[in-house]
C-alpha cells in the first residue's frame, strides 16, 4: 500500500471509531431517556392512582350519605305507620274496656 493507501486506511479506521463512539453516545442517551420516561410514567401512574383513589372515596361517602338519607326517610314512614297502628289499638282496647265494664255492671246489677 502506498502512503495514499495508508491515509485511506487510517481515515476508514477513524470513521469506524467515530461511528462506534456515536453509536455508544446514542445508546447511552437512549437508555437515559428511557429511564426518564419510566420515572415520569411511574410518577404519572402514581398521580393517576392517587386521584382515582380520592374520587372513589368521595363517591363512596356520597353513596353512603344518600343511603342514610333514604333509610331515615323509610324509618320515619315506618314510625308514623307504627304510631297510627298503636293509636288504633289503644282506641280499640279502650272501647273494648268500656264494653267489658258495661257488661260486668249489667251482670252484677242485673
Amino acid at each position: 500500500m502506498g502512503q495514499e493507501g495508508d491515509k485511506m486506511a487510517l481515515e476508514i479506521i477513524k470513521n469506524i471509531a467515530d461511528a462506534e463512539q456515536k453509536s455508544d453516545n446514542i445508546k447511552t442517551n437512549a437508555l437515559a431517556q428511557a429511564q426518564q420516561f419510566m420515572l415520569e410514567g411511574d410518577s404519572k401512574c402514581k398521580e393517576v392512582f392517587t386521584k382515582a383513589n380520592k374520587e372513589v372515596k368521595i363517591t363512596s361517602i356520597k353513596l353512603v350519605e344518600e343511603a342514610v338519607n333514604l333509610a331515615q326517610a323509610e324509618v320515619s314512614t315506618i314510625l308514623l305507620e307504627a304510631d297510627k297502628n298503636c293509636e288504633m289499638i289503644k282506641n280499640t282496647a279502650s272501647q273494648k274496656m268500656s264494653e267489658a265494664v258495661d257488661e260486668v255492671v249489667r251482670k252484677v246489677v242485673g
